[in-house]
């Protein structure tokens, strides 16, 4: 279980929290570090919480290596890696990995204008 905090909008760890990626890699959110967790449309709220704990160690270590500067895609597969380990259904995992996906995609138009 994730120890966060609430910080307005945002979640704080108050306790260093560690992953290792199935290649071995392995990859420490440290104390103090703060994210929004998940960007959910309000409208998808009731199908999707945006904070929901099923997805919640996911979106923090997406969070994270984005800002670490770790590529896009690797951070986004990471994300769907966490789903699954986890033990989000693989329809949960498909749609929140597909909108990540997605949402990387408009970044990557949106950055090149």
């Amino acid at each position: 279980m994730l120890a966060l905090v609430p910080d307005s909008n945002r979640f704080r760890v108050i306790k260093q929290e560690s992953y290792a990626t199935q290649e071995g890699a392995e990859h420490i959110v440290p104390v103090g570090y703060v994210s929004d967790l998940t960007s959910i449309p309000r409208p998808l709220w009731g199908f999707l919480p945006p904070h929901h704990f099923r997805y919640r160690m996911a979106a923090l270590f997406h969070d994270w290596l984005l800002e670490e500067g770790f590529p896009r895609k690797y951070a986004d597969n990471v994300f769907k890696e966490i789903m699954q380990y986890t033990g989000n259904n693989k329809i949960r995992t498909s749609i929140m990995y597909g909108a990540v996906r997605f949402w990387s995609f408009l970044k990557s138009i949106w950055s090149s204008k």
